[in-house]
């Protein structure tokens, strides 16, 4: 790398110095001189910080992303939750349901509500276990 450097370098100071020269020649064309020393310039100035990066870094950063797993959820729970709720609407029973470790977890607003949803329940919920619980937020 330090090669490519001094030869960077080393153009840059003979452009320079071909500038100096087209100074003194009648024409005064220094325009196409400054252009190409920029140029060079700025070649260079990327040169650096592109050798001076750490992609070693980067790439195990990038490999780092492409290893993490997006948190996938299970929507199945949701749409027994769903099932279960609209179920006990649809009969009148006012309820909270939830899903917790495979057990579909029903809290019954009203006691009256108790016995009907556990009637209910089995033909809502089908091969998952439930549990039914009295004491909702009712006044």
């Amino acid at each position: 790398m330090d090669s490519l450097r001094h030869a960077a370098l080393g153009c840059c100071v003979l452009c320079a110095f071909a500038g100096m020269l087209r100074v003194f020649w009648p024409e005064n064309g220094m325009k196409s001189v400054i252009n190409l020393v920029l140029t060079l310039y700025i070649i260079t100035s990327v040169v650096q910080c592109a050798a001076g990066f750490d992609w070693a870094g980067l790439s195990a950063e990038l490999r780092g992303w492409t290893r993490q797993q997006a948190e996938i959820r299970d929507y199945t729970d949701f749409g027994l939750v769903r099932t279960v709720q609209t179920g006990l609407e649809q009969a009148g029973i006012c309820a909270t349901v939830t899903m917790k470790n495979g057990v579909c977890h029903v809290l019954v607003t009203y006691p009256r509500d108790t016995e009907a949803a556990r009637t209910l329940l089995p033909e809502l919920c089908g091969e998952v276990p439930f549990e039914v619980k009295t004491g909702g937020d009712a006044p």
